[in-house]
C-alpha cells in the first residue's frame, strides 16, 4: 500500500520519477532512488536537485519538462531494442539459409552465393534496407556452425518425444552409399500417452568393416544408447529380410533375443519390399528383356532419341519420351512397362519411317503382344498396391489390409482368366485373339504369385489377432485374445457409447478419445438404488437388437433339410457331462443360458411355436432376427421405431393375405389329403435325425394320429426309447407299454385287468419332525412297533384289495412287505412308475389316480382286456391291451445312442404336432422358400404402392423373409446369389409353386415335389416373428434390478 500511495503521489505532483524495471529512476540525473518510498524521493530531490532551475518551474512548465524527459529516455530505450532485434533476425535469416542448404543436400560454401544473391536483390528492391541483409552472417564455418546447432536442437527434441514413448517400433535397412560404405540406418515410430504419434530418422550409423549379424547389433545398441530408447518399450522391429538381419543364431533377430530374453518385439520383414520380391514368382524376363532392349535402342543412341523426342512432339502425344529401366527401384519396370504401352503406336510408327521395322518387331508380334499386355495389366496393379503402402502414417493394420485385399484379388483374376473374362486386364482385352495356352499360362503364373504371397506374408498372419484388436475392437471374440487384455476389451465392447464413437471418428482420434478423464465422462449416471443398472434409448435398443441378432446366427445354420447339428453340453451338478445333439430351435434355446434379454424374447416366441404347432420353432427365431437386422439398419438412417413398427404391421397383413391366396385345402378327397398328409411327415423330417428314413416314420406317424380319430392330444401316444439295434427297428404297437415289470412272485399274465392307479406311500411311516429320534430300550419294543407297522400297511392293502382288484400300480416305492401281500392275493402291483407314465395310463384305462385311502371307495378303476410281459431287446416291459380309450397306442424307438433317441423322439413328436395340425385345419401351402418368395414380393409390390417412410420398413420386411430361402441354399452348400435370383425370376413369370429343391440343388415344382407343410405353422411363424421384431422395437429402456444379497448363514448344522 505504501508503494501505491507514493507511485499515486509522483503522478499526480508531476515530479521526475519513472518506473523502470520495477526501479523509480529520475529523469533529470538518470539516477536511480534506493527504495521506492515518499521519503526517499523527497530527500533525493532535496540533496540534489534543490538548487537547479527545476524548483523554479510553474506547475505547467513542470509537466512539459517531465514529459520532455521521458521521450528523450524512451528514445535511448527503443534504440537498443531496435539492435536488438535486428540482430535476433539475421540470425534466425542464418539458420533459416543453413537449413535449406543441408536439407537440399547443398555445399556449405554456397551460404556466401547465396547471401551475395540476396544484396543484389535487395539493391533493386529496397537498398535502404541492405545494411540490414549486410548483417545475415553466412560464410561456410557460420553455415557449419548453425546445421551443427540445429542437429543438436532435433536430437534433443526426438530424445525428450522418445522419453514420453510409451512404445515403440524400429526399421532397419542397411545399404551401400556411393562411396561404397555400409550405411545402417535407424526410423522410430513411437506413441506417446496421449497417442500422439512421432515418426523419424532416429540415426545413420556406419559400418566400417564387415556386415555381419553382430556388427549391425552392435550398431544398433550404440545407435539406441545415443537416443536412449528403452528395450522394453520395443513392440516391433522391421528389417530387409537379409539373412544378418533374420539368422536366428548368429544374425541381428537371433542375438537381440539371445541378449534381451522375455522381450515382445515382433519382427517384420517390410512390407513393401517383400511386395517387390513377390514378383520373382513371375517369369517375365523374356518380356522384361525384350522392353529394356528396345529402351535401350532409342536412349542410347542420341541422334535417334532426339529424332524419336520430334516424332512424339510432332504427333502431340501426351508423352515427351521413355523411360529408363532401373532395377533397384521397385516401381521401375510397372511404370517402364506402362510407358512403352502406351507409346507402343508411336515406337512403330517412328522405325517404320527410320525403315528399322526391325527394331520394333516384338510390339507387332501376335505372340509376343499378349504376354506384354498381361504382365502391363499385372504390374500396374502392383504398383498402386506398393503405392497404397508408402507415405507416412501408415498403420500396419492398414497394409495388412492392402495385402489381404489384393490377395484375393489375386484369386479373382485367376478365377476370371479361367472363364475367358478380361475384365480387369483392360490391355489384354485389347488384343483381338488370346489363345487358351496363354490364357492357362497367365493363370498359372497368378496362382504362382498368390502362393509367394502367402508364403512370404506369414509373419503378417501370425499377428492377425492382435491387428484385429486395434483394427474392429468390438468385433473380435475376447476369449481368442491375451488374458491381460480381455477384461479390458470386455469392458470397450460393453460400452455403446464407444462403439458409436469408433464408427464415426477415424481411428486415431478414438483412441486419443479413450483417456480416463474421456472414460469418466462417457459413464452412465445412476440414478437407481444399490447394484440397479439401467440402459437408456439407443443403447438399450441396440442392446437387444444385437442380442436377437446373437440368437438368430446360433440357429441359422440348423434351419433347412440340410442344416447341421448342435450339442449341447450340460456342466450342472445335477447333469454334469449330459450331451444333447440336436438341431431343433427350441431344444436349443431351452437348453442354452441366455442374460439378453430381447434374447429371452426368442427363447420363448420358439417355445410357444412348439407349443401351438410343433414345428417352424428354428425358422420364426430366424425371420425375428433378420427382421431386427434390417430394422437397424433402418435406425442407422434414423428412421423412428414407430415408423418401423408400422410398416411391419403393414407388412405382415400383405404376407398373410399372398399365404391364404396361395394354401390349398384338399381334404375334400380321401386320397389325396392322405397323400398330402405323408407328404407333409417327409417335409417335417427332412430337416430331421430321421430323414434317411423319413418313408419309414412318416408312416409310423400317420398311423399313430389315425388311431387319435381326429382327436388333438397327443398324450395318448407313448414313447418307449430302447438302446440296441438301428433306427428301422423301431415300431408301432397298438397298446400301451409301461417301462416296468411286476414284483417277486406276482402274475405275469393278467386277463380282464381290473387297474387301481394310486400315489401313495407304501412304506413304514416316519417322523417328519427335523433331528428327531425315537430311542426303544429293549428288543422286544422295537418288535413290537414293526407289528404295529406291518398291522396299518395291511390295513392299507386290504382296503386297496377291496375294490376286487388284480392290479395295483403306485407311483411310489412298494417296500417288501406290501408287495408279498400283494402277491399272496394274486395281485399284480408296479412300483416307481413314472408320473407322466401314471397320468398317460390312467388316461388309457379310463381310471383316476388315488392320492388318498380314505377317498379310494369312490375311486374308478382303470381296466383292460389283458397285461402281459414282453421284451424288447434284453428289457423286460409291461403291455396294456384291448385298452378302453382306442386311440392310444406306443411308438417303441431303437438306436444306438442316447442322443439318436432323445432327438428321434423330438423329430417324430414335430411331425406328430404337425400331422395333428393338419387334421384340424387342412390347409397346406408350399415349402422349400416357395411360401417366403411369395409373400416377399406381396409386401415388395405394396411397398411401391405406399408413400412415406413405411415403405421402407415394408421393404426391409421383404427382405428379410428372402433370406429364409438365402440361408437353406447357403445350408446346403449352394450358391444362394443364383438359385434365390431364379427363384426369383420364376416367380416373376408367373411359377408360384416353384421353390427349392435341396436334393438336386435347383428351383422346382414344390407341389408336384410334395414339398407341403401345414398353413398354420406359416401363419404362426409370420405372427410370432413379427410380434416379437414390434415388442424388441418398441423398447427405449432396460432396468436391471440389483442382486439379492444373500445373508449369511451362521446356525449351527
Amino acid at each position: 500500500m505504501e508503494i501505491l500511495r507514493t507511485y499515486s503521489i509522483i503522478v499526480n505532483s508531476g515530479e521526475s520519477i519513472k518506473i523502470v524495471k520495477d526501479k523509480p529512476v529520475c529523469l533529470i540525473c538518470n539516477e536511480a532512488v534506493a527504495v521506492f518510498k515518499e521519503y526517499n524521493i523527497s530527500r533525493h530531490f532535496t540533496s540534489k536537485h534543490k538548487n537547479s532551475n527545476y524548483e523554479a518551474m510553474s506547475e505547467y512548465e513542470r509537466k512539459q519538462n517531465v514529459e520532455s524527459l521521458c521521450k528523450k529516455l524512451s528514445g535511448r530505450q527503443n534504440f537498443f531494442k531496435k539492435v536488438n532485434t535486428i540482430q535476433e533476425a539475421a540470425t534466425h535469416a542464418s539458420y533459416i539459409v543453413a537449413y535449406n542448404i543441408a536439407k537440399n543436400n547443398k555445399a556449405l560454401s554456397d551460404g556466401e552465393f547465396v547471401k551475395q544473391c540476396m544484396l543484389q536483390v535487395c539493391d533493386v528492391l529496397c537498398p535502404d534496407k541492405k545494411n540490414n541483409f549486410q548483417t545475415v552472417s553466412l560464410s561456410r564455418k557460420t553455415v557449419t556452425s548453425r546445421i551443427e546447432a540445429i542437429d543438436k536442437n532435433l536430437t534433443s527434441q526426438l530424445e525428450s518425444k522418445i522419453g514420453q514413448f510409451k512404445f515403440c517400433s524400429i526399421a532397419m535397412d542397411e545399404s551401400n552409399d556411393i562411396n561404397d560404405t555400409a550405411q545402417l540406418v535407424l526410423f522410430i515410430r513411437g506413441v506417446d500417452e496421449n497417442f500422439e504419434i512421432t515418426e523419424e530418422l532416429a540415426c545413420m550409423r556406419s559400418l566400417k568393416g564387415t556386415t555381419k549379424g553382430c556388427d549391425i547389433f552392435r550398431e544398433f545398441q550404440e545407435g539406441l544408447l545415443t537416443l536412449k530408447v528403452p528395450i522394453t518399450n520395443i513392440c516391433n522391429i522391421t528389417t530387409d529380410g537379409a539373412p544378418n538381419m533374420t539368422g536366428k543364431r548368429s544374425g541381428f533377430l537371433g542375438l537381440f533375443n539371445q541378449n534381451y530374453p522375455g522381450n515382445n518385439a515382433v519382427f517384420l520383414h517390410c512390407g513393401i519390399h517383400q511386395d517387390a520380391l513377390c514378383k520373382s514368382a513371375l517369369i517375365m524376363k523374356p518380356v522384361l528383356d525384350a522392353v529394356v532392349k528396345l529402351v535401350n535402342t532409342i536412349r542410347s543412341r542420341r541422334l535417334t532419341h532426339r529424332q524419336f523426342r520430334d516424332f512424339l512432339q510432332s504427333v502431340q502425344s501426351e508423352y515427351s519420351d521413355v523411360l529408363y529401366y532401373t532395377k533397384v527401384r521397385w516401381l521401375s519396370a510397372g511404370c517402364v512397362f506402362e510407358r512403352v504401352w502406351q507409346l507402343k503406336d508411336g515406337i512403330v510408327s517412328f522405325f517404320h519411317e527410320k525403315q528399322c521395322s526391325a527394331e520394333c518387331e516384338m510390339l507387332e508380334d501376335t505372340e509376343y503382344l499378349p504376354d506384354f499386355a498381361f504382365f502391363t495389366d499385372l504390374l500396374c496393379h502392383m504398383h498402386n498396391l506398393n503405392v497404397k503402402m508408402q507415405g507416412k502414417n501408415q498403420f500396419i493394420d492398414d497394409i495388412w489390409t492392402h495385402l489381404k485385399a489384393f490377395k484375393l484379388k489375386l484369386n479373382l483374376f485367376a478365377g476370371q482368366l479361367a472363364k475367358n473374362d478380361l475384365s480387369h486386364f483392360s490391355r489384354l482385352n485389347s488384343i483381338p485373339s488370346v489363345n487358351e495356352e496363354k490364357l492357362k499360362n497367365y493363370e498359372d503364373g497368378l496362382k504362382k504369385l498368390h502362393f509367394e504371397f502367402e508364403r512370404r506374408f506369414q509373419d503378417f498372419s501370425a499377428i492377425q489377432t492382435e491387428l484385429d484388436i486395434f483394427t474392429m475392437p468390438f468385433n473380435v471374440n475376447c476369449e481368442a485374445v491375451r488374458s491381460d487384455l480381455q477384461l479390458e476389451l470386455i469392458e470397450l465392447q460393453s460400452n455403446n457409447h464407444l462403439k458409436q464413437s469408433f464408427l464415426n471418428m477415424p481411428k486415431l482420434e478414438f483412441y486419443k478419445s479413450l483417456s480416463k478423464a474421456a472414460a469418466a465422462s462417457l459413464a452412465p449416471v445412476h440414478i437407481l438404488k444399490g447394484d440397479a443398472e439401467e440402459e437408456r434409448r439407443e443403447d438399450a435398443r441396440l442392446s437387444c437388437i444385437f442380442g436377437s441378432i446373437a440368437i438368430g446366427d446360433l440357429l441359422k445354420s440348423t434351419l433347412g433339410p440340410k442344416g447341421m447339428d448342435k450339442i449341447l453340453v450340460c456342466d450342472g451338478r445335477s447333469m454334469t457331462g449330459n450331451v444333447e445333439l440336436t438341431n431343433d430351435g427350441a431344444t436349443i434355446l431351452r437348453g442354452i443360458g441366455v442374460d439378453n434379454p430381447a434374447a429371452k424374447i426368442l427363447v420363448e416366441i420358439s417355445k410357444v411355436q412348439d407349443k401351438e404347432v410343433g414345428d417352424g420353432t428354428t425358422t420364426v427365431a430366424v425371420l425375428c432376427s433378420e427382421m431386427l437386422k434390417e430394422a437397424d439398419k433402418l435406425l442407422t438412417l434414423k428412421l423412428h421405431p414407430q415408423t418401423i413398427i408400422s410398416g411391419f404391421r403393414k407388412a405382415a397383413v400383405e404376407a398373410k393375405t399372398a399365404l391364404g391366396e396361395h394354401s390349398y385345402d384338399r381334404s375334400s378327397n380321401p386320397e389325396q389329403f392322405e397323400e398330402d398328409l405323408l407328404n407333409i411327415a417327409r417335409t417335417a423330417l427332412s430337416s430331421k435325425i430321421l430323414n434317411r428314413h423319413k418313408d419309414f416314420f412318416a408312416k409310423m406317424a400317420i398311423a399313430a394320429v389315425k388311431r387319435l380319430n381326429k382327436n388333438t392330444d397327443l398324450k395318448a401316444i407313448q414313447f418307449i426309447k430302447k438302446l440296441g439295434g438301428c433306427l428301422t427297428d423301431s415300431f408301432l404297437d397298438d397298446g400301451f407299454l409301461l417301462d416296468k415289470k411286476p414284483g417277486v412272485h406276482q402274475p405275469k399274465l393278467v386277463e380282464n385287468a381290473r387297474i387301481l392307479i394310486a400315489n401313495t406311500p407304501m412304506d413304514t411311516d416316519k417322523v417328519k419332525v427335523f433331528g428327531s429320534r425315537i430311542t426303544l430300550d429293549s428288543v422286544a419294543k422295537l418288535g413290537d412297533m414293526e407289528l404295529v407297522e406291518n398291522q396299518k400297511m395291511k390295513a392299507k392293502v386290504d382296503a386297496f384289495l377291496k375294490h376286487n382288484i388284480n392290479v395295483f400300480i403306485n407311483r411310489q416305492l412298494i417296500y417288501n412287505y406290501p408287495e408279498q401281500l400283494f402277491a399272496d392275493a394274486g395281485v399284480m402291483a408296479i412300483e416307481h412308475a413314472d408320473f407322466e407314465g401314471v397320468e398317460k395310463l390312467a388316461l388309457v384305462t379310463g381310471g383316476e389316480i388315488v392320492s388318498d385311502i380314505e377317498r379310494c371307495e369312490t375311486v374308478k378303476l382303470g381296466c383292460c382286456d389283458r397285461i402281459e410281459e414282453v421284451m424288447i431287446g434284453e428289457d423286460h416291459l409291461l403291455k396294456f391291451s384291448g385298452l378302453p380309450v382306442g386311440e392310444s397306442c406306443t411308438i417303441v424307438l431303437r438306436g444306438a445312442t442316447e442322443q439318436i433317441l432323445n432327438e428321434a423322439e423330438r423329430a417324430l413328436h414335430d411331425v406328430l404336432c404337425v400331422l395333428v395340425t393338419t387334421v384340424s385345419e387342412s390347409l397346406i401351402a408350399l415349402g422349400g422358400g416357395c411360401t417366403e418368395m411369395l409373400m416377399a414380393r406381396r409386401v415388395l409390390a405394396k411397398a411401391s404402392e405406399t408413400s412415406g417412410k413405411e415403405s421402407l420398413a415394408m421393404e426391409a420386411y421383404a427382405r428379410a423373409l428372402m433370406q429364409i430361402p438365402t440361408i437353406i441354399c447357403d445350408n446346403g452348400g449352394y450358391d444362394s446369389a443364383q438359385l434365390v435370383t431364379e427363384l426369383r425370376s420364376a416367380h416373376a413369370e408367373g411359377k408360384v409353386t416353384y421353390g427349392l429343391n435341396m436334393t438336386e440343388g435347383k428351383i422346382d415344382d414344390m407341389l408336384k415335389l410334395g414339398i407341403i407343410e401345414p398353413f398354420k405353422v406359416k401363419s404362426q411363424v409370420i405372427s410370432g416373428a413379427t410380434e416379437a421384431a414390434e415388442m424388441i422395437l418398441r423398447v427405449d429402456g432396460i432396468i436391471k434390478a440389483a442382486p439379492r444379497r444373500r445373508n449369511p448363514d451362521d446356525r449351527h448344522c
